[in-house]
């Protein structure tokens, strides 16, 4: 079961890059049509993730941009520069309408999604912040870095 989520989620995200309707057969005969399509920069794709709600999806490629897409229409939201912070690396907080970035510039930054402005920057790490996790309650982040360290 989760091979075949994982597998939809990878074609999916093909189909929106590349702009075309897939089908897509899984292992049995079930059968997963992919309609939406997504107009991206060309670039690596960092991330791809759903909010916490499923509502919307978030794109963060190498063009410093965040991208929040109506998962239901495909159409694009909200697009927030993160400009020399560089974001690398993204998570939605769990409840709060907030982003959670880790960027080359070594900090950690928390967006407000609805103003798409800076609310707080954290500073600790002497490397890129590549890897970002949040308990479910948003109690605590921990964010890792290019130069191994690991913070709570």
């Amino acid at each position: 079961m989760q091979l075949k989520a994982i597998l939809l989620l990878c074609c999916l995200l093909l189909s929106w890059y590349s702009g075309t309707t897939q089908h897509v057969h899984a292992q049995g005969n079930e059968e997963y049509i992919l309609f939406h399509s997504l107009s991206l920069e060309k670039g690596k794709i960092y991330e791809a993730i759903f909010s916490p709600d499923n509502q919307s999806l978030l794109t963060l490629a190498n063009t410093n941009k965040l991208e929040i897409w109506a998962a239901k229409s495909g159409k694009r939201q909200r697009l927030i520069a993160t400009g020399k912070h560089n974001a690398v690396s993204v998570i939605f907080h769990p409840t709060d309408p907030v982003l959670i970035t880790g960027g080359q510039d070594k900090t950690i930054q928390l967006w407000d999604i609805v103003k798409a402005t800076t609310m707080d920057v954290l500073r600790g790490h002497i490397g890129d912040v590549e890897t970002l996790a949040i308990t479910l309650k948003g109690d605590y982040l921990v964010s890792g870095s290019k130069d191994g360290a690991v913070i709570i």
